[in-house]
């Protein structure tokens, strides 16, 4: 059969030319109801991969049948005059996608006068109602079903306290259930078993604390499993079980706390990210691993944590909340699975999370998780790389201060959040000198690379050969590579952030962090992205690519410095190999080393490789002598293709060998650089 020498990506089986997939990461969604003071939405909740409802004040929902894409608004009672609470968002609760409740108080916030409950048992074509109390001063605060029958309610009294209420029968009968000195918080993972997160312990109401309580009869009686002694000023905000074992409180002043012993011990979480300054006000676990956690202080940007082993490993993940100086607290998370997820915050605010392709997420050395896009037969990641270390666990070095004029450094290595802000690193990520892009330790995750100047050109094709282009056509693709939310408004139809509703069709979500120059300042930020590519010209300088306010193409630059600090995108590795054409597996069947490319080179060059199992590879440079240059990997690899990068900069001109050792497989190339 014949043998073509061809570049193949890694899981290309299957993709075809007009593969693209939809946008990664949170993106904003339009809310039907202008946003206000008194509209405000609370809890989020989603009874399958497209069906949900989000509570509203005035005894309003949002429905959506799309996931979102469109969101209508439901009233049930129009003639009641009621409110209810979006922070903490616990006012409403589904059990499948038929049965649902709604807590709402009676008058308004200022004088309630009770609480009233709506029930549905059609999906929301239909609703009654129940009151709970008629009482002036009281007010409805919470509601939650675990199964069609039982559920719980509490209404506030600022002078009497907290009354409790239980339901066995679906909500059309509620007793009341004496607590003495309960006030706050519940979550109930079945009929008997629930926890509480209160001001005040029932058995010492003089002790003003925040405790943690636990009731195994169905809330008739509780005990105390934890008291945040000696901190009265900051508190727990929310609590969410999994199963019996598995629950997260998170509060005030990067309080998080968790327990897998059903809360018999409650350990601080401190390595989450979240500085003492930022209060969280809501957390959603899918299981005992993966879960996400909101946090906000009072002058950055509203963040979300996410953990896929139970906390061990933190990353964050950027909103398009952009509100830095006023209220953009998250009140509620819900993810219907891993892959997609929605948020309620302040000002009116709606957020969906997805992961395009196959639901790939990659991590960097940090711990970053990025998501993925495949657009025609490549993959890149939808998100500015923001590492700190090269891939060996070597910190990659930044100035101080981060103006520093490094123009007499020869080969600078830094990196830098835009304008020296870390707020901005989520969604922006980092800038780094080209020295760092091609440094010989890696810097993307492991399987992926920084682009070639080719590889960009790749992209910029099928995107115009594709209507990508902003009249369907042609060369005007920045809009289709352009994030929604954090671009500038320009001023020409067509450009990157005109008209941004209709950008990142392609889901690539360029995000402009700008540049920072040699000289140590800055330009461009939410105007311009500026991207590090591996291929030099003659003139010793890289071609680079941006996209601008101001330009609707991918730009090519020729003439930017090497240490300016740029952003970098990676794309999923590809190999060099000699293959059947059409018979490609995803694993391969046999350990190769591929010829390096290009060859010859000046003075960055990719090395190939695969292995059919897992392995310790070492991957070595030597001169001409037998001389140990570089050693470019030293360590386990998993089964598959992978691709390095070699730096030569710091060797002259001549032949090279670079060696690979495989357990029993070994195989020497050469390679020629020419400066």
């Amino acid at each position: 059969m014949k043998k073509l020498l061809f570049i193949i990506t890694i899981l290309i089986l299957g993709l075809t030319s007009e593969t693209l997939k939809a946008q990664s990461g949170w993106s904003l969604q339009t809310n039907p109801i202008s946003p206000d003071t008194t509209n405000i939405l609370g809890k989020v909740q989603f009874v399958s991969p497209t069906e949900g409802w989000i509570s509203v004040s005035h005894g309003q929902l949002l429905h959506t049948t799309d996931a979102g894409t469109t969101w209508n608004i439901v009233v049930p009672f129009p003639n009641d005059t009621v409110g209810s609470l979006s922070d903490p968002a616990i006012t409403m609760t589904w059990v499948d996608q038929t049965h649902g409740w709604k807590m709402n108080f009676i008058g308004d916030y200022e004088n309630p006068r009770g609480a009233v409950i709506y029930k549905t048992i059609d999906g929301g074509i239909n609703w009654t109602k129940k009151i709970l109390s008629t009482a002036d001063g009281n007010m409805g605060i919470q509601i939650q079903f675990v199964d069609g029958n039982n559920g719980w309610a509490s209404v506030l009294n600022d002078s009497t306290g907290m009354q409790l209420f239980r339901s066995t029968d679906g909500g059309n009968i509620w007793d009341p259930i004496t607590f003495n000195g309960f006030f706050g918080i519940f979550y109930f993972v079945d009929a008997n078993n629930g926890w509480s997160i209160t001001r005040y312990a029932p058995d010492n109401l003089s002790t003003p604390e925040w405790s943690i309580t636990h009731t195994t009869d169905g809330g008739v009686n509780w005990s105390v499993q934890y008291t945040d002694i000696g901190n009265t000023d900051t508190g727990f905000t929310a609590i969410q079980f999994t199963d019996l074992n598995n629950g997260w409180v998170v509060g005030d002043s990067a309080k998080i706390l968790k327990t897998t012993d059903g809360g018999t011990n409650w350990t601080p979480i401190t390595n989450t990210g979240i500085i003492s300054e930022s209060n969280s006000k809501s957390v959603f676990f899918l299981d005992a691993n993966k879960g996400w956690i909101s946090s906000k202080n009072d002058n950055g940007y509203a963040l979300i944590q996410h953990t896929t082993d139970g906390g061990t490993n933190w990353a964050t993940q950027g909103t398009p909340i952009e509100n830095t100086e006023g209220n953009n607290a998250i009140f509620s998370i819900y993810f219907y699975d891993a892959q997609n997820g929605w948020l309620t915050a302040d000002n009116g605010i709606i957020c969906h999370y997805t992961i395009s392709g196959n639901g790939e997420t990659v991590l960097d050395y940090d711990g970053n998780i990025y998501n993925t896009v495949t657009i025609g037969t490549q993959t890149w990641m939808t998100e500015n790389l923001r590492t700190t270390h090269y891939n060996n666990g070597d910190a990659i070095a930044t100035t101080d201060p981060d103006t520093l004029d490094i123009s007499h450094e020869n080969s600078p290595k830094y990196q830098w959040a835009s304008y020296g802000n870390e707020n901005i690193v989520p969604s922006y990520g980092r800038l780094y000198t080209w020295y760092v892009a091609t440094d010989s330790r890696g810097i993307c995750p492991i399987g992926w690379h920084i682009p070639s100047d080719a590889e960009w050109t790749t992209l910029g094709t099928f995107l115009t050969d594709n209507g990508y282009g902003y009249e369907g056509n042609g060369n005007d693709i920045a809009k289709s590579m352009a994030s929604k939310s954090v671009w500038a408004t320009c001023d020409t139809a067509g450009t990157v952030g005109n008209d941004q509703s209709s950008n990142n069709s392609s889901g690539f979500s360029a995000f402009p962090a700008g540049v920072r120059f040699y000289e140590g300042y800055y330009y461009g930020f939410e105007d311009a992205t500026y991207w590090w590519s591996t291929t030099q010209n003659s003139n010793g300088m890289v071609w680079s690519r941006n996209l601008d306010c101001n330009i609707a193409y991918l730009d090519t630059l020729t003439n930017y410095y090497l240490n300016n600090g740029f952003s970098i995108r990676c794309i999923k590795d590809s190999t060099i190999s000699e293959v059947d054409f059409g018979t490609v597996n995803q694993t391969p069947q046999n350990f190769s080393l591929s010829q390096n490319y290009p060859n010859p080179f000046n003075p960055v060059t990719t090395i190939s490789y695969q292995l059919p199992q897992s392995n310790f590879v070492k991957l070595s440079i030597y001169n001409i002598t037998g001389q140990l240059i570089e050693t470019l990997v030293n360590g386990h690899n998993n089964a598959g293709y992978h691709t390095v990068l070699w730096n030569a900069s710091e060797v002259g001109s001549g032949l090279y060998f670079y060696r690979i050792e495989a357990g029993e497989y070994t195989e020497t190339k050469k390679c020629l650089i020419l400066k």
